[in-house]
């Protein structure tokens, strides 16, 4: 029997550490490969859950009007937002990057595979940073990083003055997971060139609390000095509301009133 297992074992370990052994150093994770190359990478890892996020819908929708933005985008009673992935708005990058996030959760798979699971438990397999972008809200459905600071850049679909941010965070899910405070640059061009700082705001959690709050911008709560045009925004999460091991923000939106 213990012949059988090593056996299991050693195959489950060659399929999940594939793409970790194939880059040069697995502590730099997919530096230096190519997108496709990465696309090819994380296809594998995937490949071996049964509960993996399928790929999103891929094609650009960049050149939707602005009327088609305001009937898509707008949900909830809230205006349009322009960040949102159906209307045309991508993720550019993020800290911790989902290829970083992959490399560490195979780095854990082999591991355990070579305890034959014994020891601590396989966290979920990382869910891609783009759902920070869509409006689903089911539980667990969300972007979540270790500790409590991150950052994710935005492209919007289209160029607009930031006028307002709205966070949500999961009605019935863990609440100290949930990002606390926010700060928010626009980025005038892409690719990446100048940040100008326009938001700084808390979000609350808790009994009672609304789970979809919304932020004015610096420039509209000063009369409109500092207004910037935005073709994408960079958020950085600072602070959680407490959970030491991990956050996640489910979604966050961007509004031009």
């Amino acid at each position: 029997a213990e012949s059988r297992w090593r056996a299991i074992a050693r195959r489950e370990a060659d399929r999940v550490s594939t793409a970790i052994l194939e880059c040069d150093d697995a502590s730099g994770a997919f530096e230096g490969l190519s997108e496709e190359r990465i696309a090819s990478i994380i296809a594998k890892a995937e490949a071996a859950q049964d509960d993996v996020i399928k790929t999103m819908m891929r094609s650009s929708v960049a050149e939707l009007v602005p009327d088609v933005i305001e009937i898509v985008a707008a949900d909830s009673g809230l205006p349009a937002d322009y960040a949102l992935r159906s209307a045309g708005g991508s993720i550019l990058s993020s800290q911790p990057s989902y290829a970083g996030q992959v490399a560490g959760y195979m780095l854990h798979v082999g591991a355990a595979v070579a305890r034959l699971s014994t020891g601590p438990a396989v966290p979920p397999f990382p869910k891609r940073p783009l759902l920070a972008i869509t409006n689903d809200m089911s539980p667990g459905n969300a972007w979540c990083f270790d500790g409590h600071q991150a950052s994710i850049t935005i492209k919007l679909a289209l160029p607009i003055v930031p006028r307002s941010f709205t966070v949500d965070h999961s009605a019935t899910f863990v609440i100290d997971s949930a990002p606390r405070r926010f700060r928010v640059f626009a980025i005038p061009e892409i690719p990446v060139r100048g940040e100008t700082l326009v938001a700084e705001f808390e979000y609350a959690a808790g009994p009672g609390v609304r789970h979809v709050q919304t932020f004015q911008a610096t420039a509209v709560r000063e009369g409109g000095r500092g207004a910037v045009v935005a073709r994408a925004v960079r958020v950085d999460i600072l602070e959680n509301h407490g959970n030491p091991e991990f956050s996640c923000l489910y979604r966050f939106r961007v509004h031009a009133s």
